[in-house]
């Protein structure tokens, strides 16, 4: 019995093997930019999607590997009922091999079930990097006589018009938030929730906070060449190039996932008052803007005046 027992440990190792491959498809998934620039490759926007195909992958031979061992336990156990001869002690070994191999179908379930919600939470985390990153192309600057008024109206500056975007975006996928005292910032946000048309609930407004507290957006400016001195208004520059990072703290939404897989799980921000373990995932954008721009009085090409 014991020699039988020890021969499905062995079978097993193949699965430990893959379920320690996919944790690190996961942290690959999670980071992509990083991973990709380690590598020494551009970020974006295929290395991405290698990255998306490769985690794919794992999850696809994930599931082959659990549906093969699941099959090949079904067909012993069949195989014995169908032998009159099998002996009680044989029968005893066949439910340990199978109350053994149990707990690991299950712990592969919940993992492949939090991969692909992690999946799909990088997939979001990249389109509010891109919503960001249009905000930050397309908005005009503020005039500085009303930039602090709407700022106290508001309680969102110029930079925070950018944030928003990818906020409102990642409520999509964020937990309520069960404790906080709502700011004026938050009210705006509750304001902005309640124009959304169908998704304009209180529960939106929720999200709403727990996503401005575990989303953390960077902006990059870069300005080409040119052959005019517009080194005094660079916002007049043509062809601004913006480049977001979003990243967001995705909160693990399957039990135990966190303590079986060390190192994947963090412990989230106490501000938003939602308990539990996340995953930092990280998104990077980078557009061009190709439209005008406003910016202070200049100088016509022409040298004849002041615009």
């Amino acid at each position: 019995m014991i020699r039988r027992i020890g021969k499905v440990l062995a079978g097993l190792r193949v699965e430990a093997g893959l379920v320690l491959g996919v944790w690190a498809m996961v942290w690959a998934l999670g980071h992509p930019a990083r991973v990709a620039e380690s590598l020494g490759m551009d970020p974006y926007p295929w290395a991405n999607r290698v990255f998306f195909a490769a985690a794919g992958g794992a999850c696809a031979a994930m599931c082959v590997l659990v549906c093969r061992l699941a099959r090949r336990l079904w067909i012993r156990m069949r195989r014995a009922a169908r032998t009159e001869e099998l002996a009680f002690c044989e029968r005893g070994v066949l439910l340990a091999e199978f109350t053994l191999a149990l707990p690991t179908i299950a712990v592969a379930i919940l993992v492949i079930v939090q991969l692909a919600l992690i999946v799909h939470a990088a997939v979001v985390v990249r389109y509010a990097a891109f919503c960001a990153a249009r905000t930050a192309i397309v908005s005009f600057r503020r005039h500085p006589d009303l930039s602090p008024i709407e700022d106290e109206i508001t309680g969102i500056d110029e930079d925070g018009e950018v944030a928003q975007s990818a906020i409102i975006v990642l409520a999509s996928i964020s937990p309520m938030a069960t404790t906080g005292v709502l700011s004026i910032g938050d009210a705006a946000m509750q304001i902005h929730a309640e124009q959304a048309g169908p998704w304009g609930t209180s529960t939106l407004a929720e999200r709403c906070y727990y996503s401005r507290y575990t989303t953390f957006v960077t902006v990059e400016v870069e300005y080409p060449p040119s052959d005019f001195d517009f080194s005094a208004i660079p916002e007049v520059w043509p062809g601004r190039q913006v480049t977001v990072t979003v990243r967001y703290v995705y909160r693990l939404s399957v039990p135990g996932i966190a303590y079986l897989l060390p190192g994947l799980g963090e412990i989230l921000p106490d501000k938003p008052g939602v308990p539990g373990f996340g995953v930092t995932l990280e998104q990077r954008v980078r557009m061009q803007s190709t439209g005008a721009r406003e910016g202070p009085p200049g100088v016509l090409l022409d040298g004849s005046g002041v615009i």
